[in-house]
């Protein structure tokens, strides 16, 4: 291999590990009697910590589309980070279907359908969203028409909560 090649490995390299370290700590001010909540942010300006030291830390992982791929959550125990649960979330463009467990067995699943816009993601999905179940809990949500109204149901059909909101207008 050529000096210059040598050069330039050594150059991507370094620049590489420099561009790893980057990153932005953010701890809002105590409140009296509370820790402060610690938040880390990568370069692309992407949550990938949230921390109570002594307490409890959560950590993102993030795909190259931007999605968050991973979620860990940790204990503090006798001096150590103990890990109590891992979430793995599987996408349909931009949209969760799943959310996994440490061992791949999915523990929710969410069914859509059209939104706003008529296409599956179209509006963010969001109002396309049907249902949500979780081992042996489904809870359905329904809009009327016009979908100003969300509301949602459980496994028995008995209606749970319900939200009316009014559109927004922007003059």
């Amino acid at each position: 291999m050529s000096r210059w090649l040598q050069f330039i490995f050594v150059l991507l390299a370094a620049t590489a590990a420099a561009h790893e370290q980057l990153l932005v700590r953010v701890s809002p001010p105590k409140v009296a009697g509370q820790k402060a909540v610690t938040f880390d942010y990568d370069q692309e300006n992407q949550l990938t910590n949230v921390q109570v030291a002594g307490l409890w830390r959560s950590e993102f992982v993030y795909d190259g589309l931007f999605r968050r791929r991973v979620r860990r959550e940790y204990t503090w125990s006798g001096g150590t980070w103990l890990r109590t649960n891992e979430v793995r979330y599987i996408y349909d463009g931009s949209l969760v279907l799943q959310e996994r467990n440490s061992n791949n067995v999915a523990v929710v699943s969410y069914t859509r359908g059209l939104d706003l816009s008529g296409s599956m993601s179209g509006a963010g999905g969001i109002v396309g969203l049907l249902a949500r179940s979780a081992g042996t809990n489904h809870v359905y949500y329904h809009t009327d028409e016009l979908q100003p109204r969300r509301c949602r149901s459980g496994t028995s059909g008995a209606r749970r909560a319900a939200r009316i909101w009014s559109r927004v207008q922007i003059c």
